[in-house]
Order: C-alpha cells, then sequence, then structure tokens
C-alpha cells in the first residue's frame, strides 16, 4: 500500500475539520430544541424601576399601590409623593379613594388623595373622612387634610377643627392651630378656643395661649383668668395665676404686691404666693419684710408659705417665728412640721429645742414631731 504523503494528509485535516464542526453544531441545536426546556432567571425589580413604574401609574393610585404591594422596596410616604391627583376629577379621586386598601397600609396614599380632593371640594374630603375611612384611620387623615388647608387659609382650617367629632384629632389639631392663631393675636386665639365643646381641649388650648403670654406680660394673663378659665380645673387655674405672679415679682415686687388688692378675694392667696417666690429671687429681705406686714389671714399665710417653701433651712430661726404668725392651725402645723423635719436634718438639737419653746401648736402636735425626728 502506497503511503499518502505528510502534505496531503495535513490538507486533509484543514478541509474536513470546519465541516464536522458545523455539522456538530447543527446536531447539537437540534437535539436541545427538542429535548431541554429553557429556563429564565427573572431579578427582582431594582429600586430605579421601582420608580419609573411609579412614574406611569402617577395618576391611577389604585393601580400604583396594587402593583408595587409592600413587598417591593419603597414606603408609602414615597408612593405617596408620587401620586398627581390634579389632573383627576372630583368623581375620579372619590372612586379612587374607595378602591384604596382600609387601614394602614392605604393611609399615605388616601391622605395624598383627600388633600387634592380638599383643594377642590373641602367638604367633600371632610364628609369622606366621617363617613368612609376607617375609624383607626379617621385622626390621621383629618390632621393631614386640615393642617395642609391651614397653610392657605387659617380660619377656614380653624372651623373645620370646631366641627370635628373626633376628639383625637381635635385635641392635637387644637394645639397646632392655637400656636399659629396665637402669631396673629393671643385675644384671637382665647376667643377661638371658646368654641370647643370638649371642656378638656379647650382648658388646654387656653392654657397653652395664657402660657405664651408670661414672659411679654403676666399681669394681662391674671386680668383673664377669671374670664377665660371658668371650666378649667382649679389646680390648672392655680399653677397659671402662680406663674404669672412669680413673673410679676420677680419683675418689680413692690408694684406686684400692690396690685394684689385688685384682685378677687378667691385668687389673691394664690398671687401672694407667686409674687413673694420670685421677688425673694431679687430682693429676699423686701420680700420678708411685706410678709410680715401682713394683716392675718389666708394671703398672708399664702405668702408666709411661699417664703419658707423657697427659703431651704437657711435662717431656720427667723423661718420658724414666720411659720408662727400663720393664721390658719391647719396650715400652721404643716409648715411647722415641714420646717422642722427639714432643720433637724442638719441641726436636730436646734430644732427639738426650738419646736418644745414654741407656743404656736399643741404638746400632742409636737410630741408627734419630735416622734418623727428621734426615729431617724
Amino acid at each position: 500500500m502506497k503511503k499518502k504523503s505528510l502534505p496531503s494528509v495535513m490538507l486533509a485535516i484543514v478541509v474536513t475539520f470546519p465541516i464536522g464542526l458545523i455539522c456538530g453544531y447543527w446536531l447539537t441545536s437540534a437535539w436541545s430544541q427538542n429535548n431541554v426546556k429553557v429556563s429564565i432567571n427573572v431579578d427582582p425589580l431594582s429600586r430605579e424601576d421601582v420608580a419609573a413604574t411609579v412614574d406611569n401609574m402617577e395618576h391611577n393610585p389604585l393601580q400604583m399601590a396594587e402593583a408595587l404591594g409592600v413587598e417591593q422596596q419603597i414606603s408609602r410616604s414615597e408612593l405617596a409623593e408620587k401620586i398627581d391627583g390634579s389632573k383627576l376629577t372630583i368623581t375620579e379621586i372619590i372612586e379612587q379613594l374607595n378602591e384604596l386598601p382600609s387601614g394602614h397600609n392605604g393611609d399615605a396614599v388616601a391622605a395624598r388623595l383627600l388633600i387634592t380632593l380638599a383643594e377642590k371640594d373641602v367638604e367633600a374630603a371632610i364628609t369622606w373622612i366621617g363617613v368612609e375611612a376607617a375609624e383607626e384611620s379617621r385622626s390621621y387623615l383629618y390632621v393631614s387634610v386640615i393642617e395642609s388647608i391651614m397653610t392657605d387659609n387659617l380660619y377656614a382650617a380653624g372651623e373645620l377643627i370646631l366641627s370635628l367629632e373626633d376628639l383625637d384629632a381635635q385635641e392635637e389639631l387644637t394645639a397646632v392651630y392655637v400656636s399659629q392663631l396665637m402669631q396673629k393675636s393671643p385675644e384671637q386665639a382665647l376667643d377661638w378656643a371658646d368654641g370647643i365643646s370638649d371642656v378638656s381641649i379647650q382648658s388646654a388650648a387656653k392654657i397653652h395661649v395664657l402660657e405664651s403670654m408670661l414672659d411679654d406680660s403676666p399681669i394681662t394673663v391674671l386680668d383673664h383668668v377669671p374670664f377665660v378659665l371658668t371650666k378649667t380645673a382649679p389646680e390648672d387655674v392655680e399653677s397659671i395665676i402662680t406663674q404669672a405672679a412669680y413673673r410679676m415679682g420677680a419683675d418689680d415686687g413692690v408694684v406686684a404686691t400692690s396690685s394684689i388688692e385688685q384682685y378677687s378675694e378667691e385668687i389673691q392667696p394664690v398671687i401672694a404666693y407667686g409674687v413673694v417666690a420670685g421677688w425673694m429671687e431679687t430682693d429676699l429681705v423686701a420680700a420678708q419684710t411685706w410678709v410680715h406686714s401682713l394683716g392675718a389671714g389666708e394671703t398672708k399665710d399664702n405668702a408666709i408659705l411661699s417664703f419658707i417653701d423657697h427659703s431651704g433651712v437657711k435662717n431656720s430661726s427667723d423661718l420658724m417665728h414666720l411659720a408662727e404668725e400663720i393664721d390658719n392651725p391647719e396650715t400652721r402645723l404643716m409648715a411647722i412640721s415641714t420646717l422642722i423635719s427639714s432643720w433637724g436634718e442638719h441641726s436636730p438639737t436646734e430644732a427639738k429645742n426650738a419646736l418644745r419653746s414654741s407656743s404656736a401648736i399643741s404638746e400632742p402636735h409636737k410630741a408627734l414631731i419630735l416622734g418623727q425626728l428621734n426615729t431617724r
């Protein structure tokens, strides 16, 4: 057999190799199409893809909420910001609201739609909340809508707040509203608060207004108290009077004390307590002299209590003499007991001697106070 030369063999390989590759590829492809199922993996939407999807649906909040859902990486507040309801009619907005999921998941979207609805028809927005919104969502929706109205029409917002039956929403909105209204006029804010039917919310609003006036005009606060706090709890009335009187005493104790008698006898003792506390910070001696000068009665008793309360245990002998001047027996016993107790922590012997020599309280009461000191 004749051998082929080497060049002939190489030529045969070069010619046949590409043909084999082509045939192999064709056979493989044919087999794959007939016998293999191709699996395609689709990655979740990226945050950018989600945002793009939202942009395409901005006029259909319901479709947006359903398409994105809670699984996607976008918050309800971001979703709400994407909504542009300005091109929707009132009917279309209400239809969208009615189709939203009730409860917390749809609140941000509902609030955005309601704000747009209120711009077109305020009554329709408020009515929808009261009738259609889930009970747990109403306060949030009322606050969202009415706060948006405040920026454009403060007085209309005030009327809406007064009309609310949702007391939680009314309380929250009242605090915001009176703060804004006070910038125009504290008196106007007080007059508006008179229209609040709930006594506790009304009182809180009026106290808030009066407290804001304390630094600028404490005497004006005292002038308002008898008229604006008629429905307020006594302890709250006493607190605001004391704060106003304190500032008056700190500003000018002489003027403050000379004006006490112009107020009703009911609040004079409370004013005296506050004035003394403030005056002591600027002129302790003058405050003590004025306290001694008062005639017996509740006003002097309160002034003495204030002096003792704000003196600590300094000059305890002088304080003991003041406490003994208190006219009311129960108030006097309380003041002496408190003073001796504090005094006894620092100088027990002096405190006991002062108590034993006092003629202002009975022997049984002395024994009771001494017994408390001896148990320490």
